[in-house]
C-alpha cells in the first residue's frame, strides 16, 4: 500500500491497481460499444497497467485516457484516478473518480469501488465547487480562462482552492467578470448576466480603477507606520524603566530627571501617540478603500444620474464621502 497526501488528505491506493476492465455486454457500462472498441479499450487498459506497475505515471496516465476515450468504463477510470492522484492532480482525479462510482458492480472488487467512494469524498472537501448559470443564447461562460460551457445553461465544475475569474463573452455584449476567492470545501453559485451595448447607455466606474486601490494601500502603509511608531514607543519606554532604576532606585521627582532621561520619555510618549493616530487614520482609509474598491464594479451610467466617492484626508484623520447627482 502506498500512502499518497493530497492537500494534508492521506489516500491509500495500492502500489499495483488490477480491477477488470472487460465487461458483461448487457451492463449498462458496456451498451452502445462494439467488441472491437472493447478489444482496444482493454489492450490499452492492460498497457497502461504495465507502465502503472513500472511507476511510468504520467505515460500510464496517458494510456488511460485513451483507453476511456474509446470505451467509458468505470474500472479504467479508477486505475485513471489513481494515476491522477499519484501525479498530484486532484481536479483530474475528482473527475475520473465520479465516473469511477457510476456503477460499482463493475469494479473487480467491493474493496475497488469503496476506495473510490471514500476517495472521492476527501477530494471534495480539499477543492471548490462553482455552479455557473448563465441565460444568455450563445454567450461562451469561461473560468480561468477556460471555457466551461456556452449559455443557456447551468454547469458545476471543481477547481482548486483559491481565487478565480468567471466571466461570460458574447459578440455586442458587455462582460461583467466575478472575482471568487474560495477556501477548501467550499461552493458558490454564480449568476452570469451579461449587457446588451443596445440597452447601455454608457458603462464605466464612477472613479478611476487607481483611486479606491490607492486609497486602501495608503491606508494599509499608514497603519503599518503606525504599529512601527507604537512598537518603536515601547521600546524606548522599556529603556526608560531600566535607566530610571539605575538613577532613580528610590524614586525621584520629573524636575530631578536627568535630561537625557526627559527627552527619552517625552520621545516615546510623542510616538506613542503618533502611532496610535496613524493607526486609527489607516483602518479608517483603509476601510473606505475596501468600499470604494466594492462600490467602484463597473455599472451602467445615466447622464442624469451620477454617483462618487471622495477620499477625504485631513489633520482629524481620514473620511469617506459619497455624492449623488441627479
Amino acid at each position: 500500500m502506498v500512502i499518497i497526501t493530497v492537500f494534508g488528505v492521506a489516500l491509500g491506493t495500492p502500489a499495483a491497481a488490477q480491477p477488470r476492465a472487460a465487461g458483461d455486454v448487457d451492463q449498462p457500462w458496456a451498451q452502445g460499444v462494439s467488441e472491437d472498441d472493447q478489444a482496444r479499450a482493454e489492450e490499452l487498459f492492460l498497457r497502461a497497467n504495465e507502465l502503472f506497475e513500472g511507476a511510468l505515471f504520467a505515460d500510464a496516465a496517458e494510456a488511460y485516457r485513451e483507453a476511456v476515450e474509446v470505451w467509458n468504463h468505470p474500472a479504467i477510470h479508477l486505475n485513471l484516478a489513481k494515476t491522477l492522484i499519484l501525479l498530484q492532480r486532484p481536479v483530474d482525479a475528482y473527475a475520473s473518480l465520479r465516473e469511477a462510482v457510476r456503477y460499482p458492480n463493475a469494479h473487480d472488487s467491493e474493496g475497488q469501488y469503496r476506495w473510490a467512494a471514500d476517495s472521492l469524498e476527501r477530494l471534495k472537501g480539499q477543492l471548490v465547487e462553482i455552479e455557473v448559470t448563465c441565460d444568455a443564447d450563445g454567450a461562451a461562460v469561461i473560468i480561468d480562462g477556460q471555457e466551461l460551457f456556452v449559455g443557456p445553461g447551468r454547469e458545476t465544475a471543481y477547481f482548486l482552492p483559491g481565487e478565480h475569474i468567471v466571466i461570460a463573452e458574447k459578440r455586442g455584449y458587455i462582460a461583467f467578470p466575478r472575482r471568487l476567492i474560495l477556501a477548501p470545501g467550499a461552493r458558490e453559485e454564480v449568476a452570469i448576466e451579461l449587457l446588451s451595448l443596445t440597452d447601455a447607455r454608457a458603462v464605466a466606474r464612477p472613479l478611476p480603477v487607481w483611486v479606491p486601490w490607492t486609497t486602501l494601500g495608503a491606508g494599509v502603509a499608514i497603519g503599518v507606520t503606525g504599529g512601527l511608531l507604537r512598537r518603536q514607543a515601547g521600546v524606548n519606554f522599556a529603556r526608560f524603566d531600566d535607566d530610571f532604576g539605575e538613577v532613580c532606585g528610590q524614586g525621584c521627582f520629573d524636575m530631578e530627571l536627568p535630561a537625557e532621561l526627559d527627552e527619552l520619555k517625552s520621545r516615546a510618549s510623542l510616538q506613542n501617540r503618533l502611532g496610535i493616530g496613524f493607526l486609527i487614520a489607516g483602518g479608517v482609509m483603509a476601510a473606505g478603500g475596501t468600499a470604494m474598491v466594492i462600490l467602484n464594479q463597473p455599472r451602467r451610467v445615466f447622464a442624469e444620474r451620477s454617483f462618487s466617492v471622495v477620499p477625504r484626508v485631513s489633520a482629524g484623520g481620514a473620511s469617506v464621502a459619497a455624492r449623488w447627482r441627479f
